[in-house]
């Protein structure tokens, strides 16, 4: 029974261990070193798991807003995965932009928990200003790219001075509810430093879905929510984290961070 409970301690360490250490920004205690688990004592591995699981509490549980509900653009249904299909961004003057980010629009599915629905295969990103309709090109992915599965932003970096960005799909992937194909996003964003030029900018697209206007719009692609809510548990056990409150047009975010921080 003990060469079995330290059997299950050593893969329960090994496998947990450098993630968590990873995530944390300074551990509460050193990890024992992987490469001599073999060599700890059955009472020190259970301390050091002792004190990954207490690690493991503080730690940001996340939650993630499914494709249900207003959570952003989709173009129309398609057959076919090797369909074009674009959405684009125009804001007021050219501006240097230095990263672009998609954010994939999230759905659960019993397989592999959340995944990105609708999220291009094979695209391009394109930048331009009003007087170049055409743009340049500033990213492409393709299938070898292994961009699929994924539930995470991907961020684009780049160095051009703009006026509106596009995201150009070639091959599509599938949509979360049904075999068909679509564009989908949750939202594009356009960063100048700290700035996101694309906020609440004007998009036009190939196409729009048959939910548009309904659970699906457009302008939900620059709103500025994201489908991501991040909260931690205190020593107190009081959840600290975004709050939203939404009184008419006017919402309004608080981040209560438990105790005052010097902020830069």
């Amino acid at each position: 029974m003990g060469m079995n409970l330290t059997a299950y301690l050593l893969s329960l360490i090994q496998i947990s261990a450098l993630p968590a250490f990873l995530c944390m920004a300074s551990p509460l205690t050193a990890p024992l070193q992987t490469s001599d688990l073999a060599t700890y004592s059955l009472e020190e591995l259970e301390q050091q798991l002792s004190a990954l699981n207490h690690e493991f509490e503080q730690l940001a549980r996340v939650k993630i807003t499914g494709g249900l509900g207003p959570v952003g653009f989709e173009s129309s249904k398609q057959d076919e995965a090797q369909t074009v299909e674009w959405v684009q961004i125009d804001w007021k003057e050219p501006t240097p932009i230095d990263e672009i980010v998609m954010m994939p629009m999230i759905w659960h599915n019993a397989k592999v928990a959340y995944t990105a629905s609708g999220f291009p295969l094979e695209f391009q990103v394109l930048a331009g200003t009003s007087s170049d309709s055409d743009g340049r090109v500033i990213a492409s992915f393709s299938r070898e790219d292994s961009l699929l599965p994924r539930a995470a932003p991907l961020v684009v970096p780049c160095a051009v001075t703009a006026s509106w960005v596009r995201v150009q799909a070639t091959v599509l992937s599938k949509r979360g509810a049904d075999d068909s194909f679509s564009l989908q996003l949750a939202e594009l964003l356009a960063f100048s430093g700290e700035e996101n030029v694309a906020l609440h900018g004007k998009v036009s697209s190939s196409s729009v879905g048959p939910q548009e206007g309904l659970r699906r719009n457009r302008t939900y692609l620059t709103d500025g929510f994201l489908p991501y809510e991040m909260d931690v548990q205190s020593e107190e056990g009081d959840n600290i984290g975004f709050k939203i409150r939404q009184s008419g047009d006017q919402p309004t975010i608080t981040i209560d961070l438990g105790q005052p921080y010097p902020i830069s």
